[in-house]
């Protein structure tokens, strides 16, 4: 699960990446140019959408596919309602998108910000967040 993994925060102009390694910021002094107040704003809100750890588990789980509110409550080993606020505060943020099927609510990752299907990363467009794999 995540608790396994690492935060690559990259910029998504072409830049070199911007490091979190253990909870510090690393920014590359060639990569130091201001941003636009509007794509920076975009981001943080995105990233603080994200900035909860049941958030990132559901991020995760989603990864491997679509699944209803059920589904990720017994995965996460939390109630209902619970992941349900969750999904609300993913959802509002645009990186969840859900699916109705008869009485059934699918949710899935939203393509916009995870275009390949397999792959771990969020690309926001100014930035990315990759989910790197345990060494």
């Amino acid at each position: 699960m995540l608790e396994r993994v690492g935060l690559n925060l990259l910029p998504g102009y072409g830049s070199t990446p911007w490091t979190v390694v253990r909870n510090a910021f690393y920014v590359p002094q060639d990569s130091r140019e201001m941003i636009d107040y509007d794509n920076a704003k975009a981001c943080a809100d995105l990233l603080q959408a994200l900035a909860e750890p049941t958030r990132l588990r559901i991020i995760e789980l989603l990864l491997t596919g679509k699944k209803n509110v059920t589904e990720l409550a017994r995965d996460l080993n939390t109630e209902i309602v619970n992941v349900s606020h969750h999904l609300s505060v993913l959802r509002h943020a645009g990186l969840v998108s859900n699916e109705k099927h008869g009485r059934q609510v699918e949710y899935s990752l939203h393509p916009e910000y995870f275009p390949d299907d397999d792959a771990a990363s969020m690309d926001f467009g100014w930035c990315r967040v990759d989910i790197l794999a345990p060494e």
